[in-house]
């Protein structure tokens, strides 16, 4: 499109804005005037026939109906009517019979308007106001215009029988005008469309005549402009004939001298520009070539960059799970919990709504991962939480993985700990049935590696907001009801209530006190001597912890044991353990007390290389010889096939130390462990000897075992031994030495020493039963 075709196009669409405009204005002006006319003119009618007072007095409809017509003449009047002073319509004229129809009442069309003022106004069916101006006329053509003119007297209307000379000498006799009072009203209906259509016919014969203008200022313009632009076109086709290679040198362009000096430039500098094309596209061709190596170069480190994109998306999404998710059961952890729950329970309070939490402890936890191993306890955890998400609702989901899309809602919290939130309850007997199916569900056989294992749970339930509106409170309530299922309750699960707070504010001091326990130097050992049956002598004897309490004496060591798990504190403990038996073990050598060996029990949880190292550090520090101090091993140990596990049994061995297998019989470990190792001693668990006098089968089994330490140059150890018939039996099928309640109980140190003469108990050892 050329600048002549563009200026044109430019001059018409600005004549044809601008005639639309002036056309509009004068519509609307036509339009206003038009209504104001009509205003006027019946305001005119009114005033000129001061007898309508008289007549609405009178209710004279034939002369009121014959002045109305006169007024409804008018082309924009569609109705005129009369009414009394009480609004109510006395006589009117119409152009047809649907003029008035659904015409509103008086009241309404002058609702808001003062009695004595006249009024112009349009509804709507529904009542509401339109405007009346020409916009709102033209869409709203078939709405009337409402002008009502109110009729005033001096005189009072009430007043009967009054004459029509009453009313002209009240008209007639200004001294006799009082107070004006409104006798009636005149209401005209103006039609919208009749004014509308006028306006409109106005502007649109302007604006025809407006575009008759603009349609020939379009050809001068038109003509004008091709004549200016004439020399440019040439110009231009100029260029575009040197672009394509086809200058014509004879062409000339007509347009004075300006344009021919336009042109001798733009010949040179064309003429120019044809050499710099040659060159510029040889370099195009060398960029092109250039280019496309690059192009291959982007290519690969776009390949390169996605891979590290793809690298860091998944790293996020590892650091994700490794933040939000267990790394053994893939259940979101602690971290994770705390943030759903406190959401919940922000929802649950603005939804006035109830929420459970359930603790789950397993049992019997311990005893599998100490028989079967640590591998086996994870699958343990494993498949407990796979059974506990699967009684669930939806509603009660913490939590989606996102990349398996499996539901998610059951938390791990930390060892054998799970919890478990019930949203959407409608009491506490909803949670009732809810937990009581999660613990039928767990106490059915787990098969773990060939092995059916059955365990149980104690489980503690708080509800919320009943006892406690945000994390922590909830959280403490179920854990307190959980510490009383598995401490004291009968009942495989527990309902917090206010009671066991004093309880547990108990059992929370003594724990208190037990992390204190070694430095205030409250932890004592307490020794149960090995007897040689045969020459009545102690060959050894077993460091057991105990805990003298200030306030509540010696606690049980189960209870113990128990309490520094669950603390986290058994490394110390155990620590503890080691170091103060060697340095009895050297105070009894110092003190020329005779005492072949002192036995400490180890923990699996930490036979590492850094026990290998404290127990070089003890035999170092109190100057031992390594064969002085026996080390009590669980078979769990050897179930372990990890490398490091038998590069710290051959560093103790290389060190001296006694090595013997504690509880021989009772895990799980291959029985080839035996000659794996280079071991000292096996020791048979006291179940068997409890057994041995009164079962064939435990009986069968201490004779197997003892064939079994014969066979393999094992030195032998019963333990438990209790009666003169257990020991009857043990020494009868070959086990001399032994250690139980029989020959003494674990004693204090200073009791020890009397028990460590030789031969002390040779009368005990000897004696014989029926």
């Amino acid at each position: 499109m050329n600048i002549a075709v563009k200026t044109t196009l430019a001059f018409v669409v600005m004549a044809v804005l601008l005639a639309s405009s002036i056309s509009l204005y004068l519509a609307q002006r036509e339009y206003r005037a038009q209504l104001e006319q009509s205003v006027a003119r019946a305001k005119a009618n009114v005033a000129s026939r001061p007898d309508l007072s008289f007549l609405i007095y009178k209710n004279d409809q034939a002369a009121l109906v014959k002045a109305l017509k006169a007024w409804s003449a008018a082309a924009e009047t569609k109705f005129a009517i009369a009414y009394n002073s009480a609004s109510e319509p006395l006589a009117s004229s119409e152009r047809s019979t649907k003029s008035s129809a659904g015409l509103p009442k008086l009241k309404t069309i002058r609702s808001g308007v003062p009695i004595a003022e006249w009024s112009l106004n349009s509804l709507r069916a529904d009542g509401s106001d339109i405007a009346t101006g020409f916009w709102s006329s033209a869409f709203n053509r078939d709405a009337t215009i409402h002008l009502t003119l109110p009729i005033f007297s001096s005189l009072d209307p009430t007043q009967a029988k009054l004459q029509g000379s009453d009313f002209y000498r009240a008209i007639a006799e200004p001294d006799t005008q009082g107070s004006l009072v409104v006798i009636g009203y005149v209401h005209h209906g103006i039609a919208r469309e009749t004014l509308f259509d006028h306006a409109y016919n106005t502007a649109f014969k302007l604006f025809g005549f407006a575009l008759a203008l603009a349609l020939l200022g379009a050809v001068a313009v038109a003509l004008l402009t091709k004549r200016f632009t004439a020399p440019i076109s040439q110009l231009a086709q100029l260029a575009r004939d040197a672009a394509a290679g086809e200058l014509d040198t004879d062409a000339k362009i007509n347009g004075g001298p300006e344009f021919e000096e336009i042109e001798r430039i733009l010949r040179d500098m064309l003429g120019d520009g044809v050499k710099k094309t040659q060159a510029l596209e040889l370099d195009r061709q060398l960029f092109a070539l250039k280019a496309a190596e690059s192009a291959s170069t982007l290519s690969k480190r776009n390949e390169e960059l996605d891979k590290a994109t793809e690298q860091i998306s998944h790293t996020k999404s590892q650091l994700r799970k490794l933040a939000f998710y267990d790394s053994v059961t893939t259940l979101p952890n602690r971290l994770m919990f705390t943030e759903q729950l406190a959401l919940l329970l922000r929802l649950n309070e603005r939804n006035t709504s109830t929420l459970g939490l359930v603790l789950i402890n397993l049992d019997n936890f311990k005893r599998v991962n100490d028989s079967l191993g640590h591998s086996a306890g994870d699958l343990l955890l494993q498949k407990a939480g796979k059974r506990l998400n699967q009684c669930l609702r939806d509603s009660d989901l913490l939590a989606r993985d996102d990349e398996s899309a499996l539901k998610v809602g059951v938390s791990r919290l930390g060892g054998d700990v799970f919890a478990v939130v019930l949203n959407q309850l409608g009491g506490a007997n909803d949670a009732r049935s809810v937990v009581t199916r999660l613990i039928k569900a767990l106490v059915k056989p787990i098969d773990i590696n060939g092995q059916e294992v059955v365990i149980s749970a104690s489980v503690g339930v708080a509800i919320a907001p009943d006892h406690g509106v945000d994390v922590e409170s909830v959280e403490k309530a179920a854990s307190i009801a959980l510490h009383h299922a598995r401490t004291s309750s009968e009942e495989p699960f527990v309902f917090y209530h206010s009671d066991m707070e004093a309880d547990t504010a108990d059992q929370l001091k003594l724990e208190s006190d037990l992390r204190k326990a070694i430095e205030r130097d409250e932890l004592v050992l307490h020794y149960q001597p090995q007897v040689d049956t045969v020459s009545g002598s102690v060959v050894s004897a077993e460091a057991l912890l105990r805990w003298q309490h200030p306030e509540h004496g010696i606690l049980a060591p189960h209870e113990l044991i128990a309490m520094a798990e669950k603390l986290g504190l058994i490394s110390e403990f155990d620590d503890w353990v080691l170091g103060e038996a060697c340095r009895q073990k050297k105070a009894f050598q110092t003190a020329g007390i005779k005492l072949p060996r002192v036995a400490v029990n180890v923990s699996p949880m930490h036979f590492n290389q850094a026990f290998v190292a404290k127990v070089a550090i003890a035999l170092q520090q109190n100057q031992l010889p390594a064969a002085s101090l026996e080390l009590g091993l669980p078979e769990v140990i050897f179930s372990d096939t990890n490398e490091s596990v038998s590069g710290c049994l051959k560093q103790l061995k290389e060190l001296g130390v006694y090595l013997s297998v504690d509880d021989f019989g009772t895990g799980y470990a291959p029985m080839n462990y035996l000659t794996c190792h280079d071991l000292d001693e096996i020791k048979i668990a006291r179940r068997f000897v409890a057994q041995c006098d009164n079962s064939e089968e435990s009986g069968k089994l201490i004779i197997a075992i003892i064939a079994i330490a014969k066979s393999l140059n094992l030195n032998l150890v019963a333990e438990g031994v209790e009666t003169e018939v257990q020991q009857h039996f043990l020494r009868k099928h070959g086990a001399k030495i032994m250690r139980g309640y029989l020959f003494s109980p674990a004693v204090p140190a200073n009791e020890l020493k009397p028990l460590l003469v030789p031969w002390h108990f040779m009368e005990q050892s000897h004696q014989t039963t029926d």
